[in-house]
């Protein structure tokens, strides 16, 4: 799993329906990405709208939305 921000590619350690919780600590601005998913060889990817995380933290809240066919 990873969070792609732009050029930035974020190791992603767990993942719920509103958060995701990142491998290393990291501040991030209010922003947006994508998250993806690798199962079985299977790539799933979800626009992803991050809270701003001023201080660095493990944990982000998370808005997923479906990418757009």
């Amino acid at each position: 799993m990873r969070l792609i921000l732009g050029e930035r590619s974020l190791s992603v350690a767990q993942a719920g329906p509103d958060m995701l919780i990142l491998a290393e600590p990291a501040s991030l601005p209010a922003c947006d990405g994508e998250f993806e998913l690798v199962v079985d060889a299977d790539k799933h990817r979800w626009l992803a709208s991050i809270e701003a995380q001023p201080q660095p933290s493990r944990k982000l809240k998370v808005d997923f939305r479906p990418i757009p066919s």
